[in-house]
């Protein structure tokens, strides 16, 4: 049985999970779960779980899709928001290299 048809039609399922911003690039509260085996012994997937450890938003919605369920959102944007700090973040290297900003 896929896990979407225990909900209704115009049910919701809301999740609070933390989310990686990049593939491959774990996240400070990922260290205090690395000594629980059921955090890093799990069963990978190329693609849906690539590695242990936390999902990217992308992951999730992949996940969920695949077990069936149609509308998946994942709130707040976290892509958008990966991509606002990573330009961020270039630019302030970029204006600090270069003498300005300080």
């Amino acid at each position: 049985m896929r896990p979407a048809r225990l909900w209704r039609a115009d049910g919701w399922l809301v999740i609070g999970e933390c989310v990686r911003p990049y593939d491959n690039q774990p996240i400070y509260p990922e260290l205090m779960f690395q000594i629980l085996d059921s955090f890093t012994n799990v069963q990978t997937d190329p693609e849906v779980r690539p590695n242990p450890g936390f999902l990217t938003a992308e992951q999730w919605r992949r996940a969920f899709t695949r077990a069936g369920f149609e509308r998946v959102e994942v709130a707040p944007d976290i892509d958008q928001h990966s991509r606002d700090l990573s330009a961020f973040f270039h630019r302030r290297h970029f204006w600090t290299k270069h003498g300005h900003g300080k």
